[in-house]
Formats: C-alpha cells, sequence, structure tokens
C-alpha cells in the first residue's frame, strides 16, 4: 500500500484526478513507516553508510 502514496500523488498532479485527503494521509504515513521498518532492518555497517549518503543529498536540498 505504500506505494500507493506515488500512485496517488501521480493521479493528483498529471491526470487532475480528486484525491480524498484522508486517503492520501493514510497512503503517505503508510510509506513512511514502512520505509522506517526497512531502514531498521538493514544491516548496522549498511545503515551507518545509508545515513551518511542521506546527510550528504540533504546538503544539495
Amino acid at each position: 500500500m505504500w506505494r500507493l502514496a506515488k500512485v496517488l500523488n501521480w493521479f493528483s498532479q498529471q491526470q487532475n484526478k480528486a484525491i480524498a485527503p484522508e486517503i492520501a494521509e493514510v497512503t503517505q504515513v503508510t510509506m513512511q513507516v514502512n520505509i522506517a521498518r526497512a531502514l531498521s532492518e538493514l544491516q548496522p555497517d549498511i545503515h551507518h553508510e545509508f545515513m551518511q549518503i542521506q546527510e550528504e543529498l540533504a546538503e544539495y536540498r
């Protein structure tokens, strides 16, 4: 379901389809929870490397 957030965003932006705010919010929260859970399952060294990359990318935003 967490990929649904991207699909709904595409429908909203590209197809001009109305998405109920409650549905959009649930899919966004679900996506964030699933990302956090997936990160917690990474091996510690890979998790550390990923977090370093995230910090470097944040400097460009």
